[in-house]
């Protein structure tokens, strides 16, 4: 199969017009022509979006006990939005919902779930966020052991405040583990976060959102985390971070450490109104998530969307894609998220305002608009 006369981005640069070779899902070349095959004029072309962080979307929610559910239907919306990879993301949670997520997860058809995410419950009450205060508490080593038990095949990542209780001292213990730590709803000075850098974490949960600010006096985690290699998630809505401040963290770190997520709750592509987060009640309302003692509670936010925030607030084309699909999919360990040989032909297909007109999985479209 070929595609021909779109604009294609790939990690060495924007091909105007050219052609993409598909053969059985992975592409076989890329060429700076155009070629006989099916015309794509005017349109452009970037690898699928890979969501590291999201809960929900459409009503379904990873918190619901209905875990293969709620993958299949997370998995359904999802292709709509260009995701055709995705990290289902707890909130703060009993032990016995941790184990049944991994315990009951399947491979679904349609876009990927790719492991688990748990954020929290290993974080400080005092950076909660939107999350359940009564579900928050210290790490313990009989519940890592526990979790570790249960020998989960798929990609696994834990979010935790490593200045908490005995949370540092569980860091070596999940990397070892292949289990991989994320730094975030913590209130951790600059030392405790750079060490626990050292120790392995090599993330960082939704930027300046539940996590301890940034002072020319007290730099904190923030500073640690634009001074580091770590990889860096923001949320590109508009309302989690203000854009001249993504802008400001991409020049600081570069694009390669960035990485955009969503987020997004239940409540995505549905009505204003009421909802709930963990046992949290939330309220939507233009579009705009909150708790009842009106803090941020997620986005409704899509990836799609957020990649089009992102050409609009003047980041590179080609930035954009490194932050929405290349370096999730590189830190996952995904054979996606660049259009280069070798690679699974997943692939958006936008046009030159950046609407989402087609989706394809493997080679496969997926949705069309």
């Amino acid at each position: 199969m070929k595609i021909t006369g779109c604009r294609i981005v790939t990690p060495s640069g924007e091909i105007e017009r050219g052609t993409l070779l598909i053969e059985k899902g992975i592409i076989k070349d890329v060429y700076p022509w155009i070629e006989d095959g099916e015309r794509l004029d005017g349109m452009i072309v970037v690898p699928s979006f890979v969501d590291l962080h999201t809960h929900g979307i459409s009503g379904y929610d990873f918190m619901k006990e209905d875990v293969e559910g709620q993958l299949q239907g997370m998995s359904k919306e999802y292709m709509k939005h260009g995701v055709t990879h995705f990290l289902p993301t707890t909130v703060s949670s009993p032990l016995t919902h941790m184990i049944r997520v991994l315990r009951d997860f399947v491979e679904v058809e349609g876009s990927v779930p790719v492991g688990v995410h748990f954020e929290g419950p290993y974080i400080n009450k005092a950076m909660k966020g939107a999350q359940n205060p009564s579900y928050i508490r210290d790490a313990n080593l009989r519940e890592i052991k526990e979790i570790i038990s249960m020998n989960f095949k798929k990609f696994l990542t834990i979010t935790l405040a490593p200045e908490v209780g005995n949370n540092f001292e569980v860091i070596p213990e999940l990397v070892e583990k292949g289990i991989r730590v994320s730094l975030g709803h913590t209130n951790a000075d600059f030392d405790t976060a750079v060490k626990a850098i050292n120790a392995g974490a090599d993330r960082i949960t939704h930027l300046f959102n539940a996590m301890r600010p940034f002072h020319h006096r007290d730099p904190g985690i923030i500073l640690a985390a634009l001074q580091s290699d770590i990889l860096t998630e923001v949320i590109a809505d508009g309302i989690h971070v203000n854009p001249e401040v993504i802008r400001f963290v991409v020049k600081v770190k570069g694009s390669s450490k960035v990485v955009v997520v969503t987020d997004s709750i239940s409540a995505t592509d549905l009505k204003d109104g009421e909802y709930e987060l963990g046992g949290l009640k939330v309220n939507v309302k233009g579009g705009i998530a909150k708790t009842e003692d009106g803090k941020l509670a997620g986005s409704t936010i899509t990836m799609e969307k957020e990649f089009s925030n992102l050409i609009r607030w003047g980041i590179p084309l080609k930035d954009a894609v490194l932050m929405t699909s290349t370096n999730a999919s590189r830190y996952m360990g995904l054979n996606t998220g660049e259009i280069s040989k070798g690679k699974e032909a997943n692939l958006v297909v936008l046009d030159e305002k950046m609407n989402l007109k087609r989706v394809y999985l493997k080679g496969e479209i997926i949705y069309e608009n």
